[in-house]
């Protein structure tokens, strides 16, 4: 069929449905949000955090704020992975401009995007299905590169927070805050560059934790976000080979320094190839991370794609599991 993006608060958007799920899918970003899946209570799951601004900036030209932020919420592909030398638009060009819708249907879309002639990427495509028998988002992203080259890439999922939710937390080699000042640091619970790992209490309180960024290594296995008061918990698969770390930014709230609002409460749990969101910085904390200078960042090879593909997935469970 045709691919058409309708106009809803005036921003490009189309909406992907199923009998039990819906989704809406910016043109900005290729981003995702509004995502809602009916469990077998009949009750409507929504995982994902969306800024309360998010309406108000839709139709706006604001340039006081990257548009990312301006439509911040929801989950979206960061390629280049924070700020480069390569590329000092935090989380790429992909992020503030609008992709173009290539295919459609009822439960699924693609999405396109070509770079500045400069940059070392030339483009990116991006497909978000609907699973029709599980509601699950199951999303392919392709990278074409102009230029052999190393790059940080990743996915950014945000998810809302609740006091009492818990996290499954996959095995991990080790895992640390990030060792320079974030936004509202005077309100961060751990010291700059504080080794975390499985078992560190920061973990058990995540819902009521503040402001903070950190990173774990070489990640096995997936991450589950367990919303006990609604009986639901929200899971994210990837392919570790591709993206072997996990950075978690807790917002709660934050971004008050932006102007765009009372500030974002949200938990981005984000796979990457990179090291924290300033790739660049890698060699300058060798001994915090204790991998190889050239671990971060994937190879690219001019004019080859490179594909990677996730899947965040709901579920109910009943009092006993909770």
């Amino acid at each position: 069929m045709s691919a058409i993006l309708q106009h809803q608060y005036d921003t490009d958007c189309i909406t992907l449905s199923t009998g039990h799920a819906s989704v809406d899918i910016f043109a900005c970003g290729a981003s995702v949000h509004n995502y809602a899946v009916k469990q077998e209570d009949g009750q409507i799951f929504k995982p994902f955090a969306e800024a309360p601004w998010l309406d108000q900036y839709r139709n706006s030209q604001e340039t006081k704020a990257p548009r990312h932020l301006q439509l911040l919420g929801g989950e979206f592909p960061c390629v280049p992975f924070g700020t480069t030398m390569l590329d000092t638009a935090h989380h790429g060009y992909c992020v503030d401009h609008d992709w173009r819708l290539t295919e459609q249907s009822d439960n699924a879309a693609t999405f396109e995007i070509d770079y500045p002639e400069s940059h070392i990427v030339r483009s990116l495509k991006r497909s978000v299905k609907l699973n029709p028998q599980s509601g699950a988002l199951d999303f392919t992203l392709e990278i074409v590169a102009r230029k052999s080259g190393t790059l940080p890439v990743g996915i950014h999922p945000i998810f809302k927070i609740a006091d009492d939710m818990q996290i499954s937390l996959p095995d991990f080699d080790r895992g640390a805050s990030a060792p320079w000042a974030i936004d509202e640091n005077d309100r961060r619970q751990l010291p700059e560059g504080a080794l975390v790992s499985q078992h560190s209490p920061f973990w058990e309180n995540i819902g009521s934790a503040r402001s903070e960024l950190l990173q774990i290594w070489n990640v096995k296995g997936s991450m589950t976000v367990h919303y006990p008061s609604e009986h639901s918990s929200v899971s994210l698969n990837w392919n570790q080979n591709h993206l072997p770390h996990c950075l978690f930014w807790l917002a709660n709230p934050g971004l008050r320094t932006q102007g765009l609002g009372n500030g974002f409460t949200g938990l981005g749990v984000e796979p990457t190839h990179s090291f924290f969101d300033k790739n660049d910085r890698a060699n300058d904390h060798f001994p915090l991370h204790q991998n190889a200078p050239n671990h971060f960042g994937i190879h690219l090879n001019a004019g080859q794609v490179w594909t990677t593909s996730y899947q965040i997935s709901c579920r109910s469970f009943g009092l006993s599991e909770t």
